[in-house]
């Protein structure tokens, strides 16, 4: 029989049972919040994409103008405007653009001090390579740096 002792051992399944549902409502209120926090960011990186400049990595160090988005897990340029394909960011979709890079191997993005405009920003990634990028505007500017932070 049960016992009005909450810890005595004739209870101690009833006490499992509550503890599993307890943490399974626990859980699926987590991953509901973490579900909507999801959507949400997904939502603010879908506005990332348009034409920036992008600076050569050789002489003559030109401005070269780019198609630049932040689809899925990467960050993609092109000298064209180009959508990603039904199928999503694969082998095949990577070969269109001119670059593609996972957002997970970005270890810097930051606003170029040295740009009195306020125009550019550097994108750096793990190899140690960086990315000089040229908005239109300061306003265009930070959004890009605070799209990619966020």
């Amino acid at each position: 029989a049960d016992s009005p002792d909450v810890d005595a051992g004739s209870n101690a399944f009833l006490n499992r049972n509550m503890q599993t549902t307890r943490c399974n409502d626990f859980i699926d209120d987590l991953l509901e919040d973490k579900s909507q926090q999801i959507l949400q960011k997904a939502k603010t990186l879908k506005r990332l994409q348009g034409w920036l400049e992008r600076k050569q990595h050789s002489p003559p160090y030109s401005w070269l103008t780019r198609y630049v988005m932040v689809r899925e897990k990467y960050l993609l340029w092109c000298d064209r405007q180009l959508t990603v394909g039904q199928n999503g960011i694969d082998k095949k979709e990577k070969k269109r653009w001119n670059k593609c890079i996972q957002i997970m191997k970005i270890n810097k993005i930051e606003n170029d001090k040295t740009d009195k405009k306020e125009r550019r920003f550097i994108i750096g990634i793990l190899k140690g390579k960086e990315y000089v990028f040229r908005a239109k505007d300061k306003k265009e500017r930070d959004h890009w740096v605070n799209g990619m932070k966020d």
